[in-house]
C-alpha cells in the first residue's frame, strides 16, 4: 500500500511523514473526535515523485557536494523508489 498521503487540520498538518489511507483516515477521525470540523486527507502520490524526480536530476547533474548528496540519496533509497545505482558520493549512475 503506497505511503503517499497527509493529513490537514485546519492550515496545519498534521503528520510527520508520509502514510498510507488507510492510516491518514484513521489519524483524521481521530481529530474529528476532537470536535475539529476542517480535517482533510491530501494525497501527496504526484508530489511525491516530482520530488523525487528532483532529487534525481539533482544528483545526476552532480550540483550538490558529497556530504548532502548521500543523504539525499539516503531519503530515495528509504523512500523505495529507484532512482538507478547511487554511488558513494550519492550521484545516480
Amino acid at each position: 500500500m503506497s505511503k503517499s498521503w497527509t493529513v490537514w487540520v485546519g492550515g496545519a498538518e498534521v503528520v510527520d511523514y508520509l502514510v498510507t489511507r488507510e492510516r491518514a483516515e484513521k489519524i483524521a477521525q481521530d481529530w474529528r473526535d476532537q470536535g475539529y470540523d476542517d480535517v482533510r486527507l491530501e494525497d501527496c502520490e504526484g508530489f511525491a515523485a516530482w520530488w523525487l524526480d528532483q532529487i534525481a536530476d539533482a544528483l545526476n547533474g552532480k550540483e550538490w557536494g558529497p556530504d548532502t548528496c548521500e543523504a539525499v540519496a539516503a531519503l530515495v533509497r528509504a523512500s523505495g523508489r529507484a532512482v538507478g545505482d547511487i554511488d558513494a558520493e550519492g550521484r545516480a549512475q
